[in-house]
Formats: C-alpha cells, structure tokens, sequence
C-alpha cells in the first residue's frame, strides 16, 4: 500500500476505507506509520466512527469515535471471533497474512453483523465480552503511549500535545469524561481547553506550555527550588481565566448553557521531569501542594500516567477482572 507524507513529517498513512454501517454513518480505517530514527516504522491502523454531514455532504469523525489498533490486535480479535463462532474457513486464515485481507475481513465481519448478533444472543459470556473489552483498552494505550513518546522525542509545539490530549482525554483520569470544543470563555478570553468534570459537570481549565519550558530554578542563595518565571506566568494566567469563567459560565455559558463553571480547577501542563533528582521531585511535589485548585503537571506526568493504567489492566492472554466502570470510558 502507497505510503503518503502528513503534515508531522514522522508520520505517514495510506489510503483509506470507508465502510458503510447505516445511512449517513460509517467507519474509517486506514493505517498509520509512525517514524522512529533508531527502529523500524510502528504500524497501527486508526478505526474512525464517522457521519455524514447533510449539508456539506461531508463525513467527519464523531465525538470520542477514534481507536488505534495495532496489528497483531487484529490477529487477535480475528482468533477470538473465530474460536466463538466456529468460523474455520478460508478467510481466517487468509486474514493473517495480508493486509487487503485484513481489510475485507473486517468489512464482512461489520457489515454482516456476526459479532454484534453473537453477543445479541448470548452465545459469548460476560467473561468473553469483558476479555474483548479489555483487550481494546491495552491496545488504545499502548498506541497512544508509541505516538505520545514520539511527540517528545520530535515536536515542542503546544498544540500537537494538545490534539494527542484530547484524543486521549482519559490520561487526566477518571474524573474528567471529555472535552469541549469551545474556548471562548469571554469576549477577551480564550483557553486552550475545558474539560468536563464526571462528579458534577461544571468544567475546569487545561492550559498547555512547550515541553521546552523550564519547570523549577534553584536559589543557591536559600538553596531551595522554585517555580520558573513560565509556570509563574502560567499559574496567573489560570487565575485570571478562573475568575472571568466563574463569573461567565455560573448559569452557563452564553449560546452554550450546557458548560457551567463554578471556581474551576486548573491544569497546566508544562516542560519535562524526566531528569529531575531526588530533590527535585521533592521540591516539585511541595510546591504543587501548595497550590489551590491548580495542578502542575509535566509531560513526562502524563506519559507516567499512561504507563501506570496500562498496567493496571491484564495482558490480552488473560481475561481482566477489572471493573468495567474503572479505565478508559469508551
């Protein structure tokens, strides 16, 4: 298949396909390989839940709608289907060795409806469902762990990590569900992102600074370690954004009544830690402490995170025991 460049110029794709569900929706697949200097391209193909626009008569990509599985994920869910289904023929066999037959065996498998009527009827237990499901989840974060290291390792532009942020809204945890595409929080005021809480719905603020960024300075003079003129700027930033939102949004924003602030808490995230000593640590987690209803958080946080849920859920060779309100939300 016929690799095209994007505009990250470490990630290539092919040619997509669309396969029709119900009128006016469908899904995407293509693949996507991710660039790295010293290994072999990373392969994983995207699967987008997309519906028609009547109007422009254009497709677009639904809301939490996107999934990223890697290769031998397809393998995987093919055994399976095929264990539960008897299905030993030709084609699950074929499946394995060649892409375009990965792709035509995933079409007939969705448009036939097999796996959905099979679950429908109860011929796959709970044990098997939560073993998909898990399965699904591990390989989400797994893929978007591979194209999360490569942003650090290739851009320092605030709104790559924020896309990547967005897709993967579950790495600031389960407390938030998703974000809002909205940023206009005043006439003046425009933040990088609102993220809606779980508990009560109001929505905090997520502010995004260059990985670039220095996070702590060190006063020789006290010898102690304090936040950098950028999370200064940063942390007052957030303030002044809580207040105008507070007082914009406490019945509900204008033309957007469904985003209800309330003294929302913010999120920065900024600049790295993966170097940071024993002191450091330490010093950094003090002065986060410290902070009311603002939370410091570098982007090596967010990569420890993803790794942290990645292995609190069991490997595909296992069914998880995990329960399904906890993880990912899908």
């Amino acid at each position: 298949m016929k690799k095209i460049k994007t505009k990250n110029n470490s990630v290539e794709v092919s040619d997509s396909l669309y396969i029709s569900c119900t009128k006016g929706k469908g899904i995407r697949l293509y693949p996507l390989y991710i660039k790295r200097n010293t290994t072999d391209d990373i392969l994983y193909y995207k699967i987008e839940l997309v519906e028609r626009d009547d109007i422009s008569d254009s497709w677009h990509t639904v809301n939490n709608g996107v999934w990223n599985i890697y290769p031998n994920s397809i393998e995987d869910l093919f055994n399976f289907i095929s264990q539960t289904t008897k299905l030993k023929t030709r084609e699950t066999v074929a499946v394995l060795e060649e892409e375009t037959d990965q792709i035509q065996f995933i079409r007939s498998i969705i448009k036939n409806g097999t796996f959905s009527r099979l679950i429908s009827e109860k011929k796959i237990d709970t044990n098997e469902i939560s073993f998909v499901k898990d399965t699904i989840r591990r390989l989400e974060i797994e893929a978007a762990i591979a194209e999360f290291e490569n942003l650090l390792e290739t851009s320092d532009i605030e709104t790559d990590f924020e896309d990547w942020c967005v897709k993967n809204s579950w790495v600031f945890g389960n407390y938030y569900v998703a974000t809002d595409e909205i940023h206009q929080i005043s006439n003046a005021e425009r933040v990088d992102r609102l993220i809606k809480n779980a508990v009560n719905q109001y929505r905090d603020i997520i502010e995004f600074k260059k990985p670039s960024f220095e996070v702590l300075c060190y006063d020789s003079g006290h010898k102690n370690y304090y936040f950098s003129s950028e999370v200064s700027k940063a942390i007052s930033q957030v303030i002044n954004y809580s207040d105008i939102f507070t007082l914009q949004a406490h019945n509900g924003l204008h033309r957007h009544e469904e985003i209800v602030s309330y003294y929302p808490k913010s999120i920065i995230v900024i600049g790295r830690s993966c170097n940071f000593n024993a002191e450091q640590i330490k010093a950094f987690h003090a002065l986060n402490s410290r902070l009311n209803g603002i939370s410091i958080k570098t982007y090596d946080d967010l990569l420890a995170q993803s790794k942290a849920l990645l292995k609190t859920i069991k490997p595909t060779d296992e069914v998880s025991e995990i329960d399904s309100d906890d993880g990912i939300p899908f």
